[in-house]
Parts: structure tokens; C-alpha cells; sequence
């Protein structure tokens, strides 16, 4: 089941906690299964939606989550 965490917007296919946010002192785990859009990121530094959107790593991204 496909879904993104609200926090820092990461689409995950399988996983049942988020890798940046889950098991970490901090904002809440909090997965949804409704988002908008679609990002894949594979350079950080050469995407300019990546910059805005505040994306640090490489990977999928969700446009926005409800």
C-alpha cells in the first residue's frame, strides 16, 4: 500500500513508519494514503523544486498530502 508522510512529504511503498521521521525525537510519524503528485528526485542540488519544496535527499516525494 502506497503512502506519503505528512511531515517531509516521502512516498513509501511498504513501510509502516517514515525512515526520516519514524523512531526519532521530533514531529510524529503520521502516514496517509491521500496525496497529490509525484516527485522523483535524483539530484538534490540541480532541482529547483527540490530547493523549494525543502527536499534534502534523493527519492519520492508527494506533492501534497491530506
Amino acid at each position: 500500500m502506497t503512502r506519503a508522510c505528512k511531515n517531509c512529504l516521502a512516498i513509501l511503498e511498504d513501510e509502516e513508519t517514515c525512515p526520516v521521521y519514524g523512531g526519532q525525537p521530533g514531529p510524529k510519524c503520521d502516514l496517509s494514503r491521500d496525496f497529490h503528485g509525484y516527485l522523483v528526485v535524483l539530484s538534490t542540488e540541480k532541482s529547483a523544486v527540490a530547493q523549494r519544496m525543502g527536499v534534502g535527499q534523493p527519492g519520492k516525494y508527494a506533492l501534497k498530502v491530506r
